[in-house]
């Protein structure tokens, strides 16, 4: 994987969503933002200096990611059994 060497984008990008914690963040704002990581991963606009701090990001979104889902599945299917009876 090659990786640019400057692109002040990426830093600040990584920098100004880092603070956002789990329980702030809604399922769309952190599905876009993690779509913005991977695209600056795929065209290689990453800084080789923040290189890690937006694969860590990128963790964290998919953990938020993986919550909401888990918690609009469980409620569905609540709900759907509540229907049901």
């Amino acid at each position: 994987m090659a990786v640019k060497k400057s692109t002040a984008k990426s830093e600040t990008a990584g920098t100004k969503s880092a603070s956002v914690g789990k329980s702030e963040m809604s399922y769309t704002k952190a599905f876009s933002e993690l779509q913005k990581i991977v695209e600056e991963l795929e065209n290689e606009e990453v800084e080789i200096d923040a290189l890690v701090s937006r694969l860590q990001r990128a963790g964290v979104l998919l953990k938020i990611c993986k919550s909401r889902l888990s918690a609009t599945e469980a409620e569905t299917e609540k709900l759907l059994a509540e229907i049901a009876e």
